[in-house]
């Protein structure tokens, strides 16, 4: 067994996707490190740059993401932690703490995965929970040619939509209410759905028809955790659960401590 540790951070250190994805993978594979769940408690965030700084430790990853601001031992952040100022993972890079996000990341592996691509694609945006933010600046990227985003407040729907242009200037963007738009026709005019909605947003979910008859070919990824579809799919939609997301943010980490993704085909298996 290797001396070396990747720490699991969670209060309670329960036994997550990420934590069963490690332990079947040390099972299988000679990886260079042992898997290590810790009880995070305030205290021990505020140390964690002196832990994570020892020779034998390659990494961690934060159960809950945790803004940047509170990890002032960090060297350096990497993309997602730009777009979403938080991190859930860290990494050495030559002997440097960085700290990453790995749920816009993991999406954009999670859509890549399923046959998407976003070069000169249209995005429908539903809420801005979440990712949702990083996620369309790095749909932005690579390349979309226009975002439509909807929301139940409008308070929040400013907020979003005005940090966006400052962000990305050159991104085509239109706002709606979700009591005013027709979501049929909307949702025939482009190539990915992404549903990004707080879990306790009543009024969004209530502003949404129960029934809706999604086009053959769109993409559906799901930002909520542990949700539901809100509506029902048939095959010739691809839909991209939240157990996916989990999946391909776990990818995510295993490459920024490992270099290299480790056996999908087999990860998959575990997530059933």
């Amino acid at each position: 067994m290797s001396d070396n540790l990747v720490l699991g951070f969670g209060n309670p250190p329960s036994l997550s996707l990420l934590r069963l994805h490690q332990q079947a993978l040390a099972g299988g594979m000679r990886l260079p490190y042992t898997y290590q769940p810790i009880q995070l408690e305030a205290p021990l965030v505020e140390t964690s740059g002196t832990i994570l700084r020892s020779p034998h430790i390659l990494g961690c990853h934060f159960a809950e993401s945790l803004p940047v601001g509170n990890c002032p031992w960090l060297d350096d952040v990497a993309t997602g932690a730009t777009y979403s100022g938080r991190i859930n993972a860290v990494f050495k890079n030559r002997g440097k703490l960085v700290g990453e996000d790995t749920s816009q990341s993991g999406a954009m592996r999670a859509l890549q995965h399923a046959g998407y691509r976003p070069q000169g694609t249209r995005v429908l945006l539903i809420g801005s929970a979440g990712a949702a933010q990083g996620l369309v600046q790095m749909l932005a990227e690579a390349g979309i040619t226009q975002l439509l985003l909807l929301h139940s407040s409008s308070e929040r729907l400013r907020g979003m939509a005005g940090t966006l242009k400052r962000d990305i200037p050159n991104l085509s963007l239109q706002v709606g209410s979700l009591h005013n738009e027709d979501l049929t026709q909307v949702l025939s005019a482009v190539q990915l759905l992404v549903i990004a909605m707080e879990p306790g947003d009543k009024q969004s979910r209530d502003s949404l028809p129960p029934h809706l008859s999604l086009p053959a070919g769109l993409f559906y990824l799901d930002l909520l955790s542990g949700a539901a579809p809100i509506w029902a799919t048939q095959e010739s939609v691809r839909y991209i659960p939240p157990l996916t997301l989990l999946l391909w943010q776990n990818v995510v980490c295993f490459r920024l401590w490992n270099h290299y993704d480790p056996p999908i085909a087999f990860l998959q298996e575990i997530g059933q």
